[in-house]
């Protein structure tokens, strides 16, 4: 038994010998190439009606055995070539085998190389190439630190803090001052100290003052200012004499 030959090659053999005027008598035919399978056909080129239009035979036959010729492959059972950089050399190739433009953050790349998802690296599609995103835009600026800046430079990092102050903005700072008292200062807007705040809640003595006074028969007596700059009790009398001044 003969094995069947191919639609395609069955076309080829009837244009070649020219005996074509069989297959087409109808001014009004649409000649479709068909691929057959054992679940569905499919269309894969088409003729439209010659001879409405002044066409001659000749010219009817050539047409045909163009499209027959264009959809041999496909008919025969060959495959598409893939695809690659001849065929794709300004974007990239998906896992599918098709050209895509290479331009999207999922499908990026070119001169025909497999297609990145460059989300999936956490960067962005960028001229055709995955590329990690800039932290900034070229002379942005934020503040940090103590009112200080950081500029952003044209490699789209983060400068340096420039430009701190000596204090966080409303905070507060006290000391002590004269005898035991308090005073305060307060960080303004820029970042800098106010001025001192006048001394308050003085004691009455320096801490470790000392005081004398006379007391008995020409005795003396004195106290001492303690750390709370209060002064302490007087020492008892001594260095009295014999008798009072008259």
């Amino acid at each position: 038994m003969k094995e069947p030959r191919p639609v395609a090659s069955l076309l080829s053999a009837e244009i070649e010998h020219g005996r074509l005027e069989h297959l087409f008598d109808s001014h009004y035919l649409l000649f479709c190439l068909l691929v057959f399978s054992a679940t569905q056909v499919t269309f894969t080129g088409c003729v439209v009606p010659f001879g409405s239009g002044g066409q001659s035979t000749g010219d009817r036959d050539s047409a045909v055995k163009d499209a027959a010729t264009k959809d041999a492959s496909l008919l025969d059972g060959a495959t598409p070539p893939a695809c690659n950089a001849a065929l794709c050399p300004e974007g990239c190739c998906s896992e599918e085998g098709a050209c895509r433009s290479g331009a999207s953050d999922s499908l990026c790349g070119n001169g025909g190389n497999p297609c990145l998802d460059c989300l999936a690296m956490s960067q962005i599609c960028q001229d055709l190439q995955c590329v990690t995103p800039p932290d900034c835009d070229e002379g942005d600026t934020v503040t940090c630190g103590t009112c200080g800046t950081r500029t952003c430079d044209a490699q789209g990092s983060w400068g340096a803090c420039e430009s701190t102050g000596v204090c966080v903005p409303d905070s507060l700072e006290n000391q002590g001052c004269g005898n035991c008292g308090t005073q305060s200062r307060t960080c303004n807007n820029q970042c800098q100290w106010s001025e001192w705040s006048t001394c308050t809640g003085e004691g009455v003595c320096a801490p470790s003052a000392t005081q004398s006074q006379a007391c008995g028969d020409c005795g003396t007596q004195s106290r001492t200012c303690t750390s709370s700059c209060a002064w302490g009790s007087w020492s008892s009398c001594s260095g009295e004499g014999v008798c009072a001044p008259s």
